[in-house]
């Protein structure tokens, strides 16, 4: 396996449906962290428990974000960042343009 990859699928943003792919290179517990653009924190994507390493591609693998923040609130278009986490350790980062 290559490392630790994080890709994002924004085909469907507009419709509030944001897959996160991912490859991981070892077992671990993997969670995404989402900022705005200045860096505060939008939302954490956890509790998906144990997984093992692997490549988590299909919509039934990968990581679902509703694009609601921590208090259920949409939100709103502009630069966002998302960072992909593995037992705590930030492995990869990415840049959202949400329209």
């Amino acid at each position: 396996m290559a490392g630790y990859l994080l890709l994002a699928d924004l085909k469907r943003a507009v419709d509030d449906q944001i897959w996160f792919r991912y490859v991981q290179q070892e077992d671990g517990v993997p969670e995404i962290r989402i900022e705005d653009s200045v860096g505060t924190p939008v939302k954490t994507i956890d509790g998906l428990g144990d997984r093992p390493e692997g490549t988590y591609e299909s919509r039934s693998r990968a990581i679902f974000w509703n694009r609601r923040d921590a208090v259920d609130a949409r939100v709103a278009a502009g630069i966002h960042w998302a960072a992909l986490y593995i037992d705590s350790v930030k492995y990869d980062f990415i840049k959202l343009t949400l329209p």
